[in-house]
């Protein structure tokens, strides 16, 4: 396939096949990229598959790429004998502007629950949580919905839903596990719901993953290094360090471009932690100054109208 006037970027491709012989319900494919049809490299690999299991079936037409913009491509089955047994009748493309960035996963372990029909789990850090992976024993369906809430006692909010599912047959494995919510969210607490009937229920839920994009920080470095970054001071204010023009001179295309570094973070040095948090008396030392001048203005006032007003009597007296 001929993909050099293509200016978006190939993120999957769905195909309309066919297959014959007693293994024609599930074909391996590996798909390979080149740039000038002499050298090739593997893409992907995927399953093609047509199954059918207490009377449902499960097509799997579909196989995701990398993210990456490529110029020629051809699919291979990867069972070399079964070359003749494959036909391809159409292959359509999907495409996005972006490239999909890379993301950072940590696996949770479900806590208990009283509910046999509801797994919790709880994340210990604010992620912007865009995507969530249910990892599957094998040979299990679920309908599932998966929902976040930031406290307890919060209502619980729904992020998405979907039919995932793991099938190992024929030495393969066939599995659409993944869910992707279209936004980032940050929660502590998420929760897993059985939305079906049908299926292997929520015991043969192993683990929840959950993948966020990491976000980048970007410091103006002033003098020269090494520097200790210092982070959690109580109080401090938001400046403008102009770091919106600097951000758009990085992406400028001409002799005004200011290139971006990187830096690489060393172990951690504790200044005063939780002491930090902890007012002492001491250190409001301008507040107690100012009262104890204000008290003492008070006592002198009122010191100056008693002695006026022993005075005054007096002259009464003596008249």
């Amino acid at each position: 396939m001929d993909a050099t006037q293509v200016q978006e970027v190939l993120i999957a491709l769905s195909f309309q096949w066919h297959a014959e012989g007693s293994n024609g319900n599930l074909r391996r494919i590996t798909i390979e990229a080149s740039e000038d049809l002499k050298n090739w490299r593997t893409l992907a690999q995927g399953i093609l598959a047509k199954l059918e299991r207490d009377g449902q079936i499960l097509e799997r037409n579909r196989v995701e790429l990398p993210t990456q913009r490529v110029k020629y491509l051809r699919i291979l089955p990867s069972d070399a004998t079964s070359n003749s047994e494959l036909t391809l009748s159409a292959v359509t493309g999907e495409f996005s502007t972006q490239i999909d960035p890379l993301r950072n996963w940590l696996t949770l372990a479900p806590q208990t629950s009283d509910k046999p029909e509801e797994q919790r789990y709880i994340l210990s850090g604010k992620m912007a949580v865009d995507r969530t992976r249910i990892a599957l024993a094998p040979n299990s369906v679920a309908r599932v919905s998966v929902m976040y809430r930031a406290n307890d006692g919060d209502t619980w909010l729904h992020a998405g839903q979907k039919t995932v599912y793991r099938l190992d047959t024929s030495g393969a494995v066939i599995k659409d596990e993944e869910i992707r919510f279209g936004r980032g969210i940050v929660a502590t607490q998420w929760l897993i719901r059985q939305t079906g009937r049908s299926g292997s229920g929520l015991s043969q839920i192993t683990a929840l993953e959950l993948g966020w994009v990491p976000h980048d920080l970007v410091f103006v470095a002033r003098g020269g290094g090494p520097f200790s970054l210092a982070y959690g001071k109580s109080g401090l204010q938001p400046v403008d360090d102009g770091i919106d023009e600097l951000l758009r001179q990085s992406k400028r295309d001409d002799q005004q471009r200011v290139e971006i570094g990187e830096a690489t973070l060393e172990a951690a040095r504790e200044l005063k932690g939780e002491r930090a948090l902890q007012r002492s008396w001491t250190a409001g030392w301008k507040s107690w100054l100012l009262w104890a001048v204000l008290l003492l203005g008070v006592g002198l006032l009122a010191y100056l109208a008693l002695r006026i007003g022993k005075q005054i009597d007096r002259q009464d007296l003596d008249k």
